[in-house]
Parts: C-alpha cells; sequence; structure tokens
C-alpha cells in the first residue's frame, strides 16, 4: 500500500501509475500527446478509455500532492490568493482574441507588439500577462516577448479570424463548440461577482437570503434583478447568445457519450417524448435526436432563449424542426407543467442553478406532470465530501474513492467544488451531496433509482415518482 504523506510513496505511485497508464494507451492504441502539440479533438482521446482517465487522476492528484508536501506552505496559499489575478490575465487573452491570432503564427509564435497591434492593447502589459498564463502551461514563450500555442491554449480558439470576429463582436461563439465562451463568461461576470462574496455574507440583509437575486453576482453587477432576468433584457444580446453557447461549452468538458449513455434510450418505445426543462438553446436535445430517431423532444425555456433556439435548430437539424421531431416552448418552469406525457424530464445543470425552495417547487410539478414510469434524469454535479466517507453515514450510492487511503486528488477533481461555488457567487443555490439529494426528492415526489459518476464533476441522478 502507498503512503500518499510520504514523498516516497508518492512518487512510487505516481511512476507505477504511470506505468500504468502507458500500458493503457498501448494496448488500445491511444497517444498520449506532448504538451507541445497543438490541439485538436483528437488529441484528447486518450481520456476515452475509463481506465485511463481513472489512472489520469492518480497520477495528477498525488503529483498535485506531491508539490504541495514539498513547496513552502506559503507559495501554496499565495497560489489560490492570486487566483483572481490568473483570472484576469486569462479574460485579457480571451477577449483580445490571441488565441485566434496566435493560430496563424504555428510553433514560432508571434511578438506580443505584433499581437497587441492587432488588439488594440498596450504590448508591454499584454505580454506580462501571457507570460504569466504561460508559467501556468497555458500559451509557451518561445522566446522572449514571442509567444505560441501548446495544446492546453489551443483549446481557447473559436477558430475564427479576427477580422471576422471585429465585424461582429455579438457572433463571436457562434459555431463554437462553447469553450471559449464559458472561460470568457466565468473570468468575466464570475469575477466580478466572486469579488463581494464575503460583503454578501456580512450584509444583515442578504447574509442568510436564499432568494436568487440576493446572490453577491447582484452587487457585481449592480442590478436587484436574477442573473437570468438580467441577460434576457435586449441589450444583453451577446451575453444571451454566449450563456447559450457555454452550456455547450460545458458539454465539451464531458467525457465522450456522456449525455448518451446516461439512459437506455433505445429502451424507448417509438415517438416517446424527452422533455429538456430550462434547456436552452437545445444542445442535449439535439445530441440525443440524432442518435435515437425514434425519440421526439420538446425543449423548453424562457422566450429569449427560445427565440434563438429556433436559429440553433434552423441550422443544425431543420428536418427535425420541420417535422415537429423537436418543439421549441416557451415555458416558466415553475408553473404547471403543460406536458403530461414524457417519458423523460431532462435537467441538465438546472438544480444547481436555484435555491432549494425553487427546485424543490420545479420537481414538483414535474412530478405533478409524471405517468408513473416518467422518469427524471437530473445532470448535475454530486458534491463528495473531501474526507473518505465510510460506516453509517455513507450511501448505497457513494462514489468509489481513488483506493489510496490518505489521496486528495486536489485540482485534479476541483470541478465540482468549483461549481458550488459558483453556482453559491452566481444564484445563491448549490451542487448537492447525495444525502441532499434525497431530501429534495423526498419533499417533491420523487426517489432515486441511480447515481452514475464519471470524475469529471458532472454526474446524473436519476428518479422515479414515489
Amino acid at each position: 500500500m502507498y503512503d500518499a504523506f510520504d514523498v516516497t510513496g508518492l512518487s512510487n505511485l505516481i511512476s507505477d501509475t504511470v506505468s500504468s497508464l502507458v500500458q493503457i494507451s498501448n494496448a488500445n492504441n491511444l497517444h498520449i500527446p506532448r504538451l507541445d502539440e497543438n490541439f485538436t479533438p483528437g488529441s484528447e482521446n486518450f481520456r476515452s478509455n475509463k481506465d485511463a482517465r481513472k489512472a489520469i487522476k492518480i497520477i495528477t492528484g498525488a503529483a498535485l500532492q506531491l508539490a504541495a508536501t514539498l513547496m513552502p506552505p506559503q507559495e501554496t496559499i499565495f497560489q489560490v490568493t492570486h487566483g483572481h489575478f490568473k483570472t484576469a490575465a486569462m479574460r485579457v487573452a480571451v477577449s483580445c482574441h490571441v488565441p485566434e491570432i496566435l493560430r496563424d503564427a504555428g510553433p514560432k509564435g508571434l511578438h506580443s507588439k505584433v499581437i497587441a497591434k492587432k488588439t488594440g492593447v498596450d504590448d508591454g502589459r499584454l505580454a506580462r500577462l501571457l507570460r504569466y498564463l504561460a508559467n501556468r502551461h497555458i500559451f509557451r514563450e518561445v522566446t522572449p516577448d514571442v509567444f505560441a500555442h501548446n495544446r492546453i491554449s489551443g483549446m481557447l480558439d473559436t477558430g475564427k479570424s479576427v477580422e471576422v470576429i471585429l465585424q461582429d463582436p455579438e457572433s463571436k461563439h457562434d459555431g463554437t463548440n462553447g469553450f471559449a465562451a464559458l472561460v470568457e463568461i466565468f473570468s468575466s461576470d464570475g469575477q466580478k461577482g466572486s469579488s463581494y462574496l464575503l460583503e454578501n455574507m456580512k450584509d444583515p440583509k442578504t447574509s442568510h437570503s436564499v432568494e436568487a437575486n440576493q446572490a453577491p453576482m447582484q452587487r457585481g453587477l449592480g442590478t436587484d434583478m436574477t442573473y437570468w432576468d438580467w441577460y434576457s433584457q435586449p441589450e444583453r444580446l451577446y451575453e444571451r447568445r454566449r450563456f447559450g453557447l457555454a452550456m455547450k461549452g460545458v458539454a465539451s468538458m464531458e467525457p465522450p457519450g456522456f449525455l448518451l449513455d446516461a439512459l437506455d434510450w433505445n429502451s424507448l418505445p417509438a415517438d416517446s417524448t424527452v422533455v429538456d426543462v430550462a434547456g436552452g438553446i437545445g444542445n442535449s436535445a439535439m445530441t440525443i435526436l440524432k442518435a435515437f430517431p425514434h425519440l421526439n423532444a420538446v425543449v423548453q425555456d424562457i422566450p429569449a432563449v427560445i427565440e434563438e433556439a429556433v436559429k440553433f435548430w434552423e441550422k443544425g437539424l431543420p428536418d427535425a424542426l420541420a417535422s415537429q421531431r423537436i418543439k421549441l416552448q416557451a415555458h416558466d418552469m415553475f408553473t404547471s407543467q403543460p406536458i403530461k406525457n414524457a417519458s423523460v424530464f431532462l435537467l441538465k445543470d438546472i438544480v444547481h442553478d436555484w435555491p432549494d425552495a425553487y427546485s424543490i417547487k420545479l420537481l414538483t410539478e414535474l412530478r405533478k406532470a409524471a405517468t408513473p414510469t416518467t422518469r427524471l434524469l437530473i445532470f448535475d454535479t454530486v458534491l463528495p465530501y473531501t474526507c473518505d466517507n465510510t460506516g453509517p453515514t455513507a450511501d448505497e450510492f457513494e462514489a468509489e474513492g481513488s483506493g489510496i487511503p490518505g489521496l486528495s486528488l486536489g485540482a485534479a477533481n476541483e470541478v465540482p467544488y468549483s461549481r458550488d461555488i459558483a453556482m453559491m457567487v452566481w444564484v445563491n443555490a448549490q451542487e448537492h451531496t447525495l444525502g441532499q439529494f434525497r431530501d429534495l426528492f423526498k419533499l417533491s415526489g420523487w426517489r432515486m433509482v441511480n447515481v452514475t459518476r464519471d470524475g469529471f464533476g458532472l454526474d446524473y441522478v436519476e428518479a422515479l415518482p414515489s
């Protein structure tokens, strides 16, 4: 057994697990890419194997724990404390279209003066910010003040030319995988809201509030609207389009086939209806309908989002729109659910968007409309504890740990906890532990029947009417 608190034990764990990863990759003809390679969708295929993903988690977790063991405590603390500087640098890089500018430069890169001239900012400041990111393996400084892409920074490229983006800024993220849009949201709105977290917690008016319009985000944006109402304003077209595509970016972080593996969709009878509640422009529904042509779907959201959804489906799957395999429906999800014959109610990244009182109201309305066999499928983070949860407090659906006592996966498993704090900042909501999910279901007439986790903080919980 490896000793996760001993440097030799951690080193041996890393070495042995790397050897296992290489064997798994060789046996499955998977290529482990170098950091200085260009990013392509195929460059990440080595993660498609479940055993490889588990090995990667252990390697990175152990490496980070080894670093935390050996670095001065002050350094570890300040790496966290300086996090907002990294976010600010990322916002500058993405908003100044640096990823797109560097695309055509190739491995030789471009001097910061050339990059700055194309984007209209000061070259000295830009070079310092890019160097800051390069120190964390985002971009490469090839020679002094000359920067190029690596595999990580390539993820930020929309694939569009700077000229096209500047001609139509509101469409910057249209037609992309949405990941850059997601980064932009977190580095702009997310940073503004999180900077007021302490003030919101100490203000008697908001410290115990469970209202979605009294979160730190309202202070950051200077509004008393909920975030959803704020971005639904006519003048927020760019933010609204960006948010819809950012949800596609969330999907790009999921393991391949994650949504399609969540349920035995083929077992549903022909013409079964899947209702994508608050489904945005319909990314999830489109994925399902493309893979399972015997199904129908209804995407529900607020009117402004449904207007964008029409354009998305006209371009992405027009036949489904014409044949009414897909219906786009403006609907307030806290009111009576109009679809009474749903085979599946799908809620992807929705329950964590609302304080519990609202989630219970939503789930109760779905339960009223459910048939005895209607499935409720919730895609959200099932928040794990950072300790081993065994004994009387353990749940039958408890996640499998690393198998190494004392090993913290740290930043290798940061997504669940980051999402939880994001929900606190944006909407006074949260990610839920298994026990908290059970409480929500008990209060709204559902019972948990399955939980599936893939270790990326993007899990799904299945329930049936109780």
